[in-house]
């Protein structure tokens, strides 16, 4: 194999005065016109300095663009297409060899609109330590085999966009006022991302895209997604639009958004689980207001929907809100505290299976020590259970069954154990009502008589 070289663009005549068009230097240092072999290889040094940069540059297999940090400036604002791709030649063949490409120590300021200031084409790839700045795309990958880390994207319409791309990780990824900071497209998979902050964007941190199929593995853990902004136009941290897709959230946070932080409402048989996760209504810092409207999740369209150890705090809406053509919840563990609203919440007809295991604080509590819980239809019990916590005590289980009848629905408990508690349980938001009702879904009311003092506990069964 060739020894790899060691080249300076300005040995090709770049001239870093933030005047000149330096792209044939650069393109000359990456002999992008030469057909592809090993000796083409090697470092190829960009030095502190303004560089215009018109046309794209073509970084070839085998070889790595590397700078001096924020002091090496790409000037792409007067770009009309891409300004870096990765792995093909002046002819847009795409190059072959297992040597990976990369460029790091750089800052790039605009791009074109209609295209990405890098484009990775290749197979194995390296980008790192790289500010990117009002951008149209920062960075899109159609290659595999490749790590993103320690990457800055502020302002642009799309952060990071992900179409065919295969076996990525993405580490300690920073966005801010971006449109859309991540963008699945079809054919994406196999794609971690942990330890990003996406921050203030405008429609959606992650989108799924509208109608993209072949989405599949892809894991976000540790990321913070924060909206201290309340635009007018945010669509929800994550976005599902696509066609199936399958994705995991661990560990990761969701602050003061307005809306739902999470929304599932287009596509078909999307797969989205959440682990460890916080959606919390509250801002960053004093400086902030907190959303008026914040809330979990929004699903429906088929989706298969797990949360596991979650905590919802400080939400002005619900934990979460089921829509039409749900297919499955499985909500287990986590806790809920200091929200203004339901914690479930039917939207449309009913549909689909759900059920509801060991989340602390679920269920709504009115002053008079009653519990409010949904129910939609006659597929729909509760298992309760109620402490008395001043003296004398007392405590009860029972099942909250909703029975279906020819002249409509009606609420009944069957006791269970602990009948220490005069437990009753009737239609609507307070103590005392009605016991059968002609609705579709709403809420029951549990409650005990002459007691206010009560601790309760929920989830479904059958």
């Amino acid at each position: 194999m060739a020894e790899l070289s060691r080249r300076s663009v300005t040995q090709f005549g770049a001239r870093a005065d933030g005047q000149t068009d330096d792209s044939a230097a650069f393109n000359a240092a990456t002999q992008a016109a030469s057909d592809w072999d090993e000796a083409l290889g090697g470092a190829i040094y960009i030095p502190a300095g303004r560089y215009r940069i018109d046309r794209p540059i073509r970084v070839r297999k085998g070889q790595h663009l590397f700078g001096d940090g924020e002091a090496t400036l790409i000037d792409a604002s007067r770009a009309s297409g891409p300004t870096l791709t990765l792995g093909l030649d002046e002819k847009g063949r795409i190059d072959p060899g297992g040597a990976p490409v990369g460029a790091t120590g750089l800052r790039f300021l605009g791009g074109s609109g209609s295209a990405p200031v890098i484009k990775v084409h290749a197979a194995g790839f390296a980008l790192s330590h790289l500010f990117l700045s009002a951008a149209g795309t920062a960075i899109e990958v159609s290659g595999s085999d490749g790590v993103i880390s320690d990457v800055v994207v502020d302002q642009a319409l799309r952060g990071l966009v992900f179409r065919s791309a295969q076996n990525i990780v993405v580490q300690g990824l920073v966005t801010y006022l971006a449109n859309f900071a991540i963008t699945l497209e079809e054919a994406s998979n196999d794609i971690v991302l942990a330890q990003a902050v996406l921050a203030y964007s405008r429609y959606a941190s992650v989108l799924f895209a509208e109608g993209a199929a072949g989405i599949g593995s892809v894991r976000f853990t540790a990321c913070d997604f924060l909206s201290n902004e309340a635009f007018s136009t945010f669509l929800g941290h994550v976005h599902v639009r696509s066609q199936p897709c399958d994705a995991q959230f661990s560990a990761c946070t969701f602050r003061n958004h307005p809306g739902f932080a999470v929304r599932q409402q287009a596509g078909t048989g999307a797969e989205l689980s959440f682990d460890g996760c916080v959606f919390d209504g509250s801002p960053s810092s004093i400086r902030y207001s907190a959303s008026a409207s914040s809330a979990g999740l929004l699903t429906g369209a088929g989706a298969r929907l797990s949360l596991s150890g979650c905590r919802f705090r400080a939400l002005a809406g619900p934990a979460v809100a089921i829509g039409p053509d749900l297919a499955n919840l499985v909500w287990q563990g986590g806790s809920l505290s200091a929200g203004g609203a339901d914690p479930l919440r039917f939207e449309g007809k009913p549909s689909g299976r759900f059920s509801v295991s060991g989340v602390n604080g679920f269920g709504r509590t009115n002053g008079d020590g009653s519990l409010v819980l949904p129910w939609r239809g006659a597929t729909t019990a509760w298992r309760i259970a109620a402490r008395a916590t001043r003296s004398p005590g007392g405590f009860a289980a029972a099942d909250c069954v909703i029975v279906g009848q020819a002249n409509g629905h009606s609420v009944t408990l069957l006791e269970a154990a602990g009948p220490s508690l005069d437990l009753s349980a009737c239609f609507g938001e307070r103590p005392g009502g009605q016991t059968r009702t002609h609705d579709d879904q709403g809420v029951v009311c549990l409650s005990a008589a002459g007691r206010s003092d009560l601790e309760w506990s929920a989830e479904t069964i059958g």
